[in-house]
């Protein structure tokens, strides 16, 4: 996005919806984009605040990485990815699930509920769902078996529709490309 035009038209649609998430959430990506990460989080809060789940989204990652001026907390970014994940937002499900499968600070590692969250990622055909529910398999981890079969499956799909993670996982575990 450019940034100057997107604050721009994001102030216009402000203006005349002050409190519209989207908009907000508009907004606040426009902000990130500017430079201004601390604007980016006020945005992104009011959204999430409102439920909107692209902002509960942006704002968890903002807080795991310690964007915008805030404090990491992986503790506020795991309650915002579970709020998204529980609207059905893939990419949270996921981002929550590694949170699980690694043991963030803070949070506990839970290879179950990591591999819950993958395999609901993977069954709408999310890349990153696939790929990491067959490193669970090929790991054995999260109360699944370890089965090089069904990992290399997975990994399979998520390399046909373009993850480059998957094709090296594939390659790795010698089960070609």
């Amino acid at each position: 996005i450019r940034a100057p035009a997107a604050r721009a038209a994001c102030a216009r649609a402000l203006a005349e919806f002050p409190s519209e998430p989207r908009f907000l959430t508009f907004a606040a990506r426009a902000a990130a984009r500017a430079g201004d990460g601390q604007e980016a989080v006020r945005l992104y809060r009011l959204a999430a605040d409102q439920g909107y789940v692209l902002a509960q989204f942006n704002l968890a990652v903002m807080h795991a990485n310690g964007e915008g001026g805030l404090t990491r907390s992986a503790r506020e970014a795991e309650r915002l990815y579970r709020l998204a994940a529980e609207q059905g937002y893939v990419s949270a499900m996921v981002n929550l699930g590694q949170m699980y499968a690694v043991g963030a600070p803070g949070i506990r590692r839970d290879d179950r509920e990591a591999v819950r969250l993958f395999r609901t990622a993977a069954d709408t055909g999310d890349t990153a769902g696939l790929t990491n529910l067959a490193n669970m398999y090929a790991e054995g981890r999260g109360g699944l078996p370890r089965d090089m079969r069904e990992a290399g499956r997975l990994w399979r799909n998520a390399a046909a529709a373009g993850s480059v993670e998957a094709r090296n996982n594939l390659r790795r575990a010698g089960l070609g490309s």
